[in-house]
């Protein structure tokens, strides 16, 4: 089947239908779950390498399905008004799915993490002010040594971040700048305690008073 599209002998509207609308809208949903996913786990050497092979993966199939609709243009016996609008589609679609994959790649390479903070240094910088009451580090249980940093944004939002012993990474990169309230994505339950919506359903996490989690005071301990 995929040597008969490559040779362009499968009916065009086939071909145009079914593998070029259907199979790229597919695709395109997957693939873009995928990169998404692949970002929010930063921008380590094995996430740049697998999303490249999404990408590569989805540039394949998008060639194959262009050539396949090429070909297929002049062989059928609907007007030649026909064959010009697949084919012009085919360029037009052509060229926005090479931008988009490539940008998308390209978002995957810059550097999303904070190395100069993290869950043990995090607390120091951030102070509640009467504009932005939530301001603080939430944890899903206040032994934990890692959570989300929510601090003050532009325009009245607030940055949610992840952090850990690792480092943070930076506002804005983890998850988009929100007001929280009114916010589908956040449940506010009290001045200290809020729900954040995830793969799984919501979690509950609380600001806890300023602690030093076990992990930091031995990373501060000298070796004898």
């Amino acid at each position: 089947m995929i040597g008969r599209l490559w040779r362009g002998e499968i009916d065009l509207y086939k071909a145009f239908w079914l593998y070029g609308v259907l199979g790229l809208v597919l695709l395109g949903l997957v693939s873009g779950f995928m990169v998404d996913r692949l970002a929010r786990s930063g921008a380590t050497p094995a996430v740049v390498f697998f999303s490249f092979v999404v990408v590569a993966f989805s540039l394949g199939y998008l060639v194959l399905v262009a050539v396949g609709i090429w070909r297929s243009a002049p062989n059928h016996d609907s007007p030649r008004a026909w064959s010009h609008a697949a084919r012009a589609v085919v360029v037009l679609v052509v060229l926005s799915e090479v931008v988009a994959m490539l940008l998308a790649a390209y978002s995957l390479t810059e550097e999303s993490s904070d190395p100069g903070t993290n869950s043990c240094n995090i607390e120091a910088t951030l102070r509640q002010a009467p504009d932005y009451p939530m301001v603080g580090f939430y944890r899903g249980d206040c032994a934990d040594n890692f959570g989300l940093a929510i601090a003050p944004a532009e325009n009245g939002l607030y940055s949610v971040t992840f952090c850990g012993p690792g480092g943070c990474f930076k506002p804005g990169s983890y998850r988009a700048n929100t007001r929280l309230t009114g916010d589908p994505a956040y449940r506010v339950i009290d001045g200290d305690v809020i729900e954040v919506r995830g793969r799984d359903g919501f979690s509950r996490y609380r600001r806890c008073p300023v602690a030093r989690q076990r992990v930091c005071l031995l990373a501060e301990t000298p070796v004898q």
